[in-house]
């Protein structure tokens, strides 16, 4: 599959220009240890073929260029992976804390859940006057033994409106962490990993706080290790790690096996 890449100079900002992936490329690890990636674009413009894509956490090291017909070239790239603690030209920091290797991309979003798995569920529903109909938490208009001032005739009195008057769901956060990393060997037992469930991100990645429960205490996140993508490039082996955020009140974790972060500290 085809996939587009922003390029750049080494001296800074990347442009607006696309490239294409090309399928093919590999890696290795170097002499000194460093893994290497090569790659190959699908270029239109000839100006871009001096510079080449940037990934974050390694640096171009070879660039070289085919041409294909009169509009088109297939660039070929070699990268090769930054030292510990250097920062790349797009701003990201390469990880090797405790013994970790690699690059890692976090993915955040949201998603609708149904309130009834809200993790303050219980406070929610006492203070605004939640009942449940069917498995359905249902909510009156409104506030319960809450009224406000006059509304003037005969001292009658206006209800205040319940803010939770047909709310059914609610936004909570997800994250995924993509941790990819190239090795010589194959370690098998990165397998066992499958469907662990861990406390830690890898490497001293920080994740965020937990949810506050009805009494007000944090709810510990935990993360499930997704089975690891393994593909082989040249000499070396792509290993694609990822962790996936649990939901912080409706996934019984007791039903899954702990397991131990690689490189948590």
């Amino acid at each position: 599959m085809s996939r587009g890449s922003s390029y750049g100079s080494g001296g800074g900002s990347a442009s607006d220009v696309t490239a294409i992936e090309m399928a093919g490329g590999g890696g290795g690890v170097s002499a000194t240890g460093k893994q290497i990636i090569n790659k190959k674009y699908f270029v239109t413009n000839s100006e871009n073929l001096d510079v080449a894509p940037k990934i974050d956490g390694y640096n171009a090291t070879q660039i070289s260029y085919v041409k294909i017909n009169e509009t088109a070239y297939e660039q070929s790239v070699t990268y090769e992976s930054l030292t510990e603690g250097s920062t790349t030209d797009s701003g990201g920091v390469v990880w090797l804390q405790n013994g970790v290797k690699g690059t890692f991309e976090m993915f955040c979003s949201f998603e609708m859940v149904n309130i009834e798995c809200h993790p303050r569920i219980e406070k929610i529903k006492n203070e605004y006057g939640g009942v449940l109909i069917n498995n359905r938490l249902t909510f009156p208009m409104f506030m319960p033994g809450n009224l406000l001032g006059q509304a003037g005739g005969l001292g009658s009195q206006k209800a205040a409106l319940n803010p939770m008057f047909g709310v059914e769901f609610y936004k909570e956060a997800t994250l995924t962490l993509r941790h990819t990393y190239y090795t010589k060997t194959l370690n098998s037992s990165i397998f066992d990993l499958t469907g662990k469930i861990v406390s830690r991100l890898p490497a001293g990645v920080p994740g965020p706080r937990g949810e506050k429960d009805s009494s007000g205490k944090i709810i510990p996140r935990e993360y499930m290790i997704q089975a690891p993508a393994v593909s082989k490039q040249g000499d070396a082996w792509q290993v694609v790690l990822e962790y996936v955020m649990l939901k912080a009140s409706r996934m019984a974790t007791d039903i899954y096996e702990k397991g131990t972060t690689p490189g948590a500290p």
